[in-house]
């Protein structure tokens, strides 16, 4: 049956508005990561959602991995962009990438000392991660702003890592461990940051039913809705993501609006008070109506919001024999005189 193994964010617990943004692969490519201490498992479908503030005209360009390559775009929403669009706006990239090659586990966080060939790094939100004594052995590290790493040859339990090439990373620098995803941005702004979340049990044929994105301006208790997509037979995993994208309006968190929906809390932040997404899931089998989409209540009056959806079929279960062999008896025979071509 279809399910949502784990949710992922870039940066679960921020502690400011400018600490997410990260230039990478020594400045070829500018980043953010994502990482799992679970690693993806191959075969399981990601779900990938990020995106940058627009002030400045950055963009989020797309979500890549190295072990899959570039993920394929869904949807690219700039709240800038009509209807009723917006200059306080961040534009948004929507992705999905049915995993061929599983994702290893993997850490991501912020440098708070640094010297030649050791670094120790903190969770975003100021706390030392927990480890296992030289669990990262052999793993890819690099301050991911400057490109300063190499390969871990040990860590201890809180944090701090040594590794080859003996380069000194910078303090107050993001740093990753082991497997990411990368969302890949023009450059550096506020407000960076993506969710992913992993699937298991999609149909590995047929397994995208459909998606769909939309954008508007919404008054109080107005429906933020994903639109619609056309109806399907059998059960499916219907994932929202609902952002507010104006930070004038004081927190607002929009709120599931039918009971067939359930609330998966919010991601992303303005800052550490306002979260900005509201993410949502049901499981749906053969929509009634035509056309399917999910909704979330506007909390304030003169929102701009953005509202994604994607629909996974689940993969039939098997109707595999149990592996039981019954004997025939063949005429004349006994139970025990069986051809071994004619067993059930």
């Amino acid at each position: 049956m279809i399910n949502i193994v784990q949710t992922v964010f870039s940066d679960p617990k921020p502690n400011s508005t400018g600490n997410l943004g990260g230039a990478g692969d020594s400045g070829v490519q500018q980043h953010i990561c994502i990482a799992s201490p679970l690693g993806f498992t191959a075969n399981n479908w990601l779900v990938g959602i990020g995106g940058i503030s627009n002030f400045a005209g950055n963009t989020a360009i797309k979500f890549t991995d190295p072990i899959n390559g570039d993920w394929p775009p869904m949807e690219h929403l700039l709240a800038r962009n009509p209807p009723n669009g917006v200059t306080d706006a961040l534009d948004v990239v929507f992705s999905l990438m049915p995993l061929t090659k599983a994702i290893a586990p993997g850490f991501v966080g912020k440098v708070s000392a640094a010297s030649a060939g050791q670094v120790t790094v903190q969770n975003y939100d100021g706390t030392s991660p927990t480890w296992t004594t030289n669990q990262w052995n052999g793993a890819a590290c690099q301050e991911y702003s400057t490109g300063s790493g190499g390969t871990v040859s040990s860590n201890n339990t809180t944090g701090t890592i040594n590794f080859s090439g003996g380069q000194t990373a910078t303090v107050g620098n993001p740093f990753f461990v082991g497997g990411v995803v990368k969302l890949v941005v023009s450059a550096n702004d506020d407000y960076c940051g993506a969710v992913i979340r992993e699937i298991s049990g999609v149909d590995p044929v047929t397994g995208l039913i459909g998606h769909c994105a939309r954008q508007t301006t919404y008054a109080t208790g107005a429906n933020m809705t994903t639109g619609t997509i056309r109806a399907w037979t059998g059960p499916a995993l219907a994932l929202s993501f609902h952002m507010d994208d104006e930070d004038n309006n004081g927190p607002t968190d929009p709120l599931p609006d039918t009971p067939n929906n359930v609330d998966d809390g919010t991601a992303l932040w303005w800052n550490i008070a306002t979260p900005i997404m509201r993410m949502q899931h049901a499981i749906v089998t053969s929509p009634p109506d035509g056309v399917y989409g999910m909704n979330a209540f506007a909390q304030s009056s003169g929102d701009h919001g953005m509202a994604f959806m994607v629909v996974l079929r689940s993969a039939a279960i098997p109707t595999t024999p149990s592996g039981i062999l019954f004997p025939r008896r063949r005429p004349g025979g006994t139970p025990m005189d069986v051809n071994l071509k004619e067993w059930w």
